[in-house]
């Protein structure tokens, strides 16, 4: 997804119709939110065979909530027996950033793929050597995926760690 999101956007700065540029601009934006909603889908998959099936709006209060309390609980029970306080306060830490980084870019992910693809009037623009939707550039969303990567990462070795089933 993300390389044709790349393909994508770099047709939709080389074109020279506004029009061709707000078409191409809009479907990278769409494959870019794509690719980090299935990163996302492949770890909420893992977690809970369940959590896949999240309708998108719903997987960040998913992750907020559920998958935080599920591995803030297993924290409480194995801090002093098989981590230490130090070793608890760290992976808590660790996790509410990759959560909430997370959560917070496919929430943002989210409402700018839905401007692209049910929203025609509201024009992406070429602005430099990007295009830019709702004020967020496709520079901004081709990080979009390489970013859901590395939290999903974060947040599975954790849930692992703590050997949550």
């Amino acid at each position: 997804m993300k390389r044709v999101g790349d393909h994508l956007a770099t047709e939709a700065t080389a074109r020279g119709a506004p029009d061709e540029g707000d078409l191409f601009g809009r479907s990278a934006f769409n494959r870019y939110y794509y690719a980090s909603y299935l990163e996302t889908r492949n770890l909420l998959a893992e977690l809970d065979t369940a959590w896949a099936r999240t309708p998108h709006r719903n997987i960040p209060p998913l992750l907020s909530t559920t998958v935080k309390g599920a591995v803030q609980a297993q924290l409480r029970r194995q801090t002093g027996k098989l981590i230490s306080r130090h070793e608890a306060k760290a992976m808590a830490a660790e996790l509410n950033v990759a959560i909430q980084d997370l959560a917070s870019l496919l929430s943002i992910a989210y409402l700018i793929r839905c401007v692209a693809d049910y929203e025609p009037a509201v024009k992406a623009q070429k602005v430099g050597a990007t295009m830019e939707l709702q004020n967020h550039t496709l520079h901004e969303a081709s990080g979009w995926p390489k970013r859901a990567s590395v939290h999903t990462k974060t947040i599975r070795k954790i849930w692992r760690t703590l050997a949550i089933s």
